[in-house]
């Protein structure tokens, strides 16, 4: 017997994940597009595992 409903697991798994992803945006983007020596593939994949490896 679980202790949470899975439907509200699931809707703060959601809302946590585009919380931390505004704040990984508000801080990565310019650490990552005003970085020189990366080009847009390497800044690309850089934001987006950020945006993986926070959530």
């Amino acid at each position: 017997m679980p202790y949470y409903n899975l439907a509200i697991l699931k809707t703060a798994a959601k809302v946590s994940f585009l919380h931390i992803s505004w704040l990984v945006a508000l801080i990565g983007i310019p650490i990552v597009f005003f970085r020189d020596g990366l080009n847009l593939i390497e800044k690309s994949l850089l934001f987006a595992g950020l945006l993986l490896f926070s959530g």
